[in-house]
């Protein structure tokens, strides 16, 4: 039994992952067993899906890995608004690197700054997020 719970909200367009990407939550799950951390898993379809989950994070979890799949600025808005409300630590977490040039993608901005990221690193970027929330958790 665990007494940390942790929250990954994989975001929109999660739906058209790849075979390897859908295997992020089957490691993510074994490393969440390892450190004796609970995770529940989802991935999400729609902002409004996103943002109920967000919000249902803060109630019963510990701790949100949250890769938000934004589409437009009005979404990355409500999303960051919605994450600065949150009372528990959170990590943003992008599979490729949304620095490069060309991607439509950027990171959420929360007013209050207090939101680890992880980004470019594939599968790894989410399992990095979950050992430095693990960190933290037992600090």
């Amino acid at each position: 039994m665990t007494d940390k719970n942790l929250l990954i909200l994989d975001g929109l367009g999660s739906n058209k992952l790849s075979d390897n990407d859908v295997a992020i939550s089957d490691q993510c799950a074994t490393l969440c067993n390892e450190l004796g951390i609970g995770l529940e898993y989802q991935r999400i379809s729609s902002t409004e899906e996103m943002l109920g989950a967000i919000t249902h994070g803060n109630t019963d979890f510990d701790a949100l890995i949250v890769n938000p799949g934004a589409e437009s600025e009005r979404d990355r808005t409500a999303m960051s608004s919605t994450i600065a409300g949150l009372e528990i630590p959170v990590v943003e977490v992008h599979r490729q690197n949304i620095f490069l040039g060309g991607s439509v993608v950027r990171p959420l901005h929360i007013p209050n700054g207090d939101v680890g990221f992880v980004c470019g690193l594939g599968a790894t970027s989410y399992l990095l997020a979950i050992r430095a929330m693990a960190r933290q958790l037992n600090e």
